[in-house]
Parts: structure tokens; sequence; C-alpha cells
């Protein structure tokens, strides 16, 4: 049987628009249109209201802060008409008949206020308006308590998050950035961890790395700035495949809020399982005069206070107490054009002693309530990381109720990390016999020592260009954006003179002893180590050991977004119950290229022959790291020397080989974890925005 096409489907097929997008456009407006009309008979009319040309227009404003209030509700008293107010604190009621009439403004935190207009028979009148705290009167000095500047932030920031919520169509969590006072490091992680059915994936022990909402793996959150999609490169090899948003590829010093939406809308993104978080950015019209915000400290690790110069992270001395600054400066030049500069650069350095304990419970008489020590790990990492960010942003109102914005921002992050380490293991033999809760020793084989490095240095710079226009008339609203972002991050190792990872034996270990072990705090007293032959072997000696293998892992991942996206919006009465029909689409292009490799070498000794007794590591002692303690008690060994390993493999290439399969690894890796991904996405919606007996009902979708 022939099926006759839809017209209107037949039309949008001609402009080679996606059947997905015409389907949405076509149907769900019908859909919508007819379960409007079938609900519309059970909905009582509100008080009998004649039509007109009137229009009332005007901004709202914080008479304590000064600040221009978004989302501030203004309605026509005895009527459905109400407005809110934009993201400049403005807001337009039109189709009011001539004659007297009372506006309530409400906004969550303020005294409600009534005030009486006359409506002109045409054109409109301008009313703005003052809101005052709950219990100031009209004419009354503010009177500010003490800590004002603190106090007057923190209700601020309250409020409009109560507000936003109450206000919200769908289920979202919004909060100013001034709610919690200074964020370390400008980090954005550190700021949303303190929002309900959040949690942060944290790399490195440290930095929060990604959001996850209602539980859900970063990959599933969709982080947008203004609405738009951000770009953001991959952190580490194991991420090829993810689509998690990186924190630290945005600082939270040019945003004005942070919304969290864990119940979507037919006009956001689909690709949110576990929910969405939009960055807002800060604007000029926020604010009645020009503002700027300085703040400045310093930032020091409780292990490292020192103004001199030390050792590390890396081969330079640096200095560990790190200064940095956080600038703000918000222009409104007048009421058409405004700007808004931030800037802000963070440094910290930090360390990390980290202890892990192994335990069995699968012989020698052990159980699961009484398992004997197998192994300790214990080593330190020192790490410094600086941030840098800057944005500039312009506001332009070149007609009445038109406002095109523009945002230019980049955000860089460099990371430097060295980790070493020592391993006592008492192997997979059974215990002698006497062992108990805090002691372990070892069978008269199999038992091991091991030290290791890991470094990297790693560099991020994510830039994005932003622009809006949005457009605002009696009964149309509509959107038209676009933005463009590029993220990259770089790893390397052997490009800057050392390696990702340095593996070192001690060799002929027969047993290891571990004793007066403490559980509680993850530490032990003494390690004693022998030969095979019996003979006590000095660990802490470097020269003692062998060096086994190196390796490098460097990296390039790019992550390059387009997006351009627009609505249409219809505002109109359904027996004097408020309507409104969203039409619109959007195009997402997303490139990403990711280049990794692992390269590994085994030292065979400057003779050229594995396992001649050459290998040993009295050339490679790190005169500067040797004698620190990875804490937890144990005593400080001599540690490796990363850059110079690396000076022996750069000039003696016979002292290192590569094996048949390291070689096929290396190939593997580059094929494997080294993808090129194009993706272009279309979508397009209609949504239906109604409310209903008198304004107490809210249905959308």
């Amino acid at each position: 049987m022939s099926k006759i096409p839809n017209p209107l489907v037949r039309s949008f097929a001609a402009l080679r628009v996606p059947r997905a997008v015409c389907a949405a456009l076509v149907s769900w407006p019908a859909v919508s249109a007819c379960l409007i009309a079938g609900f519309s008979p059970f909905v009582p009319a509100a008080a009998a209201q004649t039509a007109g040309n009137g229009t009332i227009e005007g901004r709202v404003q914080n008479a304590a802060s000064g600040n221009f209030l978004a989302n501030a509700r203004v309605r026509v008293v005895g009527t459905n008409a109400e407005a809110f107010t934009n993201a400049f604190g403005e807001y337009r009621l039109s189709g009011l008949p001539a004659g007297p009439a009372t506006l309530e403004v409400f906004y969550t935190g303020l005294a409600a206020q009534r005030v009486s207009v006359n409506v002109p028979a045409t054109g409109s009148v301008q009313q703005d308006v003052s809101l005052r705290g709950i219990g100031v009167k009209e004419g009354e000095a503010i009177v500010m308590s003490a800590f004002t500047v603190a106090s007057q932030r923190e209700t601020d920031a309250t409020a409009i998050a109560i507000n936003e919520q109450r206000f919200a169509a769908n289920r979202k969590d919004v909060v100013s950035t001034d709610a919690f006072g200074e964020i370390n490091q400008g980090n954005v992680g550190e700021f949303v961890k303190f929002l309900p059915g959040i949690s942060l994936d944290v790399k490195d022990g440290n930095n929060p790395s990604g959001i996850m909402v209602r539980g859900f793996d970063p990959n599933y959150t969709n982080v947008t700035m203004d609405g738009g999609q951000l770009a953001s490169a991959v952190i580490a090899n194991t991420q090829t495949s993810s689509r998690q948003f990186v924190l630290e590829n945005a600082n939270i010093n040019n945003l004005a809020r942070i919304e969290v939406t864990k119940l979507p809308t037919p006009d956001m993104s689909a690709n949110l399982l576990g929910g969405a978080v939009n960055f807002v950015s800060r604007n000029a019209f926020e604010r009645p005069r020009r503002e700027l915000r300085i703040s400045t400290y310093l930032s020091a690790n409780a292990k490292a206070i020192d103004l001199k110069k030390s050792y590390g992270p890396l081969q330079d001395d640096t200095v560990k107490i790190l200064p940095s600054f956080d600038l703000q400066w918000a222009h409104p030049v007048n009421k058409r054009i405004g700007y808004v500069v931030t800037a802000a650069q963070s440094s910290q350095y930090y360390l990390q002693n980290r202890s892990v304990l192994g335990a069995r419970f699968t012989s020698a008489g052990a159980t699961v309530a009484n398992p004997y020590t197998t192994n300790m790990n214990t080593n330190f990492a020192p790490n410094r990381t600086d941030r840098t960010s800057g944005s500039i942003k312009v506001d332009l109102k070149p007609w009445e109720r038109n406002v095109v914005s523009v945002l230019v921002q980049a955000n860089a992050f460099k990371q430097q990390q060295a980790s070493r380490g020592i391993n006592y293991n008492v192997g997979a033999n059974a215990p002698q016999p006497g062992w108990d809760e805090h002691n372990t020793i070892g069978a008269a084989t199999g038992g091991s020592v091991g030290m290791g490095n890991s470094f990297q240095s790693r560099h991020g710079l994510t830039r994005a260009v932003m622009g809006s226009w949005n457009c605002a008339g009696t009964d149309w609203m509509g959107e038209v954006a676009g933005s463009w972002s590029h993220s990259n991050n770089r790893v390397r190792d052997i490009a800057k003179g050392f390696f990702n990872s340095v593996s070192v034996a001690l060799p002929n270990v027969g047993r290891v002893n571990l004793r007066d072990i403490d559980h509680a705090r993850a530490r032990f007293g003494t390690a004693e180590v022998f030969s095979t032959a019996g003979a006590r072997i000095n660990e802490l000696s470097l020269a003692n050991y062998n060096l086994t293998s190196v390796n490098g892992q460097p990296m390039n991942a790019q992550d390059t977004v387009k997006e351009a996206r627009a609505s249409v919006t219809r505002r109109f009465s359904l027996r004097d119950n408020p309507v409104s029909v969203k039409l619109g689409a959007s195009v997402n292009d997303l490139v990403r290229d990711i280049e990794y490799s692992t390269l590994t070498y085994n030292y065979v000794g400057p003779d050229g022959i594995a396992g001649s007794g050459d290998e040993r590591m009295a050339g490679f002692v790190d005169d500067d790291a040797s004698g620190t303690s990875p804490g937890f008690g144990r005593p400080g060994p001599q540690w490796p020397d990363s850059f110079k390993i690396w000076d022996s493999w750069k000039n003696n290439s016979r002292a290192w080989a590569r094996t048949a399969t390291q070689i096929g690894d290396t190939t593997r890796n580059e094929a494997v974890r080294s993808p090129w991904l194009h993706e272009v996405i279309t979508a397009g919606y209609a949504m239906g925005d109604g409310k209903f007996l008198r304004n107490r009902l809210r249905l959308v979708g």
C-alpha cells in the first residue's frame, strides 16, 4: 500500500535536512497542539482580561548590592500576565490594556514589592524596580552588619540559587560562584563538589578531573559554556575513547554561576545520561557601575615551607612557596555596550606520600580474619601545577531588545610530577612459622626488593570563541549562537631529558623479613633483606641494584568542537493561560586526534651483553634526592636519577636493547591508542511550555 508523504516532510527533505530533524519539527508541534487543545477545556479561565497594546518594561535591581537581578518574576496583579527578567535584569510585559495597573515584583530572599503603573494605550512605559531586604522599608537607610562584604556576597549567592531553582522548568541546581568564597587554584571541581548529587573523578589523588552526576561516569556528563559544548583533550592513554570533560580545561574566575541539570528538557543535548553542567559566563550588565576585584595569595605545602630554592619536582631547583592572583574587571560603558575582563594565575606545589600494604590469607594457616603481610610499597611524589586563564566578553545592544555577546577565553595548564618508590615483597612461598599480625618472616627464597621512578611533564591549552544573538519581540523570542573551541594536551618525557618510568631491582634476593608492622598507620619498623646465600644486603645502597628497564610514553591529544544552534519561541495565550512553543536545531562538529606511543628499553650494561654483571646502578645515583624519606617512618635510600639514565641512553646506545616483543608493542599501541575521529551530529526539537491554574501548574515537554 502506498503512503502519501506529509508535504512538510517532503519540503524538509528537499532542503536535505536530516530525517530526525524533520520528524521533530513536524510531528512534535502537532502532538503538543493536540495535547494542549485536549487539556484546555478542563482548565478554568482566569478573570477576564481585555487585550490591549500597552507595554511595561524596565529593570529590577538589588538595592543593597546594586546588582541587576536575573529571573525576577514580574506580574500584573489580577491577571495571568507575567514575565521574568533576563540576565541583565530587564523585563517586558506587552499586550496590556490601557489604564492603571499594579506590578508585583518577586525575587527569592528579598521583599516582594508592588508598584502602581499607568499603562498607555499605545507605546511603552519605563518602570524600574529596586528590591530591598525583608524588613527594610522604602526610604530607610540600609544598615550593613559586621563583615558586610562576605555576608552580602553569601546572601546574594544563596538567593540566586534558590530563585533559579524555584522558577526552572526542570530539575536544576544553580549556584553562584560567590557561594563558597575563594576556590583553590580556581579549579571548578573544588566548587561543584559541594553541590548535591555531584561527585568527582580525581586524578593523582589531588586534582579533580571529571564530574560525575548521580554516580554516573564522567563520560555521561555533558559540560557546556553558555550552552555551547567545550573541547576537552584526554589526559591519559587509557582515555582514548572517553567523552569526559577534563576540569583543568576551565577556570572558575570567568564564571558567574554553574547550572547542574539532572532532568533534561527537549532543548538540551541528549548525550547526558548522568546529567548536564553548564558554565554561565559573567556579563557586564549584571553590575550598575564599573567594578574591579583583585585577590592575591601565597600557597605553600606544610612539608616544604622554605623561601629558598630546593630540588624538584624535576631536575631544576624551584621555589616551593608560590604566588597567585585573580582579577575581574566589569565595565558597563553605557546602556548599549559593556565588557568583562578576567585573568588568573595560580601555582601550587604539593608533596604526596603513600604507603600500600599487601596481605595474604590462603596459606601458612592464615585466614581472612588473620592474614599475614606480604609486601609494602612506600613512595613520595612532589608535584607542581600552574594554571593560567584569561577571558574577554563584550555585550552589545545594537537595537532595543537585541543583545549580541562575544566571548574569547583561554586556559593553560602545566604539571610536573616525579614519583619515587621502594617495594619490599616476602614472595609467594609460605612464610616461616611464627609469623603474626606484626611480623612476617619470609621463606628462604622468593623474596624481592625493587625501586622505581615515574616522572611526567604535561602541558594543556584550551581556547574558545563563542558568540550569540538574542532578540525579543512582543510575542516572539529568538536566539542564534555559535562556538569554536580547541583543546590540546601534550605529555612529554624522553623529549624533556628523562623517562616516564625507571625500573630497578635488587638481584640475588632470597629472604625478606618485615617486622613491627603497624597496619593502622600503614608502616613497619624494620626490613631485613638476605641474599640466597644468607648474607645480609643493604637495600638502601643503589650500588647493590641492577637497572632493568626504562619506558617512555609521549602523547599528543587534540580536540576541536564547532557548534551552531538556533531557536525561536512563540508566546501566546490559551484561555488566558500563557503558553509557548519553542522550535530549534543544532549542528555539532567534533574532530579528535590522538597520537600515543610507548617505548621500552632494556639495560644490558656498557658491554652490550645482558646478564654479564655490569648492569649495576652505582653511576646513576640521584645526588639531590638521595636520603629523602618516602615517609611513614622509612629511612631514605639512594634514589635512581632518571636524568643520568637518560644521558646513558642518549650517548651509549650499546648499553640498551629492545626485544621483538617490545618493538611490536610500540607498533600495536600506536595503532590501537592513536585514534582519529570526526563526528557530526545534527538535531532538531520542538518544546511546549504552558502554565495553567493561575500559574500553579506548569507542563513542559
